[in-house]
């Protein structure tokens, strides 16, 4: 997702998402259909599936903890080009915060406007459709939001609990 030309996620983070979700969901799943076979071959030797959840749990923790850390370069950058101190009205460079003031400040000028019958149904006309605008522009943030905050740290952090968990339990 690109906001003003800019990726809201860097590669980084996407990746180490995508890794994390598909380790964690591939273990979830794994355990909970009981599909792990007893003992597992790994060059030439034969380990226990139990005796290896304390390994994986390990290489979990380590995924979370390098998902957390790109996953917050993101987020401060995301900050910082999404503020209005750093874009001030006026200038070219978009951002919702900027674009939302923009439009408040839009809206506020066509309701204080009154003309004649022509012109108050064109300014009628006008003010529907940037309060269509600031509605979009409303929507937008919102998604932006879900993708940072949802779906790029809650779903992969979320998913590697529950299989940090589901290994805990066979640890004696």
């Amino acid at each position: 997702m690109h906001i003003g030309g800019q990726p809201l996620l860097s590669r980084a983070t996407i990746t180490s998402s995508r890794l994390l979700t598909a380790f964690a969901f591939g273990i979830i799943l794994t355990k909970f259909y009981e599909v792990e076979p007893e003992t597992i071959a790994v060059f030439g030797a034969e380990f226990k599936t139990a005796n290896l959840s304390a390994p994986i749990m390990w290489v979990i923790f380590f995924m979370s903890i390098g998902h957390l850390i790109n996953w917050y370069g993101d987020y401060a950058t995301f900050r910082v080009w999404n503020s209005a101190e750093v874009f001030p009205p006026g200038n070219n460079e978009w951002n919702t915060s900027t674009m939302l003031s923009n439009i408040e400040s839009i809206l506020k000028s066509i309701r204080r406007l009154t003309g004649t019958e022509e012109e108050n149904e064109q300014l009628a006309e006008l003010r529907q459709e940037v309060e269509k605008l600031r509605k979009e522009v409303k929507y937008l943030n919102n998604l932006e939001k879900f993708v940072l905050y949802g779906w790029y740290l809650v779903v992969p952090l979320g998913l590697a609990f529950i299989a940090f968990y589901t290994l805990s339990a066979d640890i004696k």
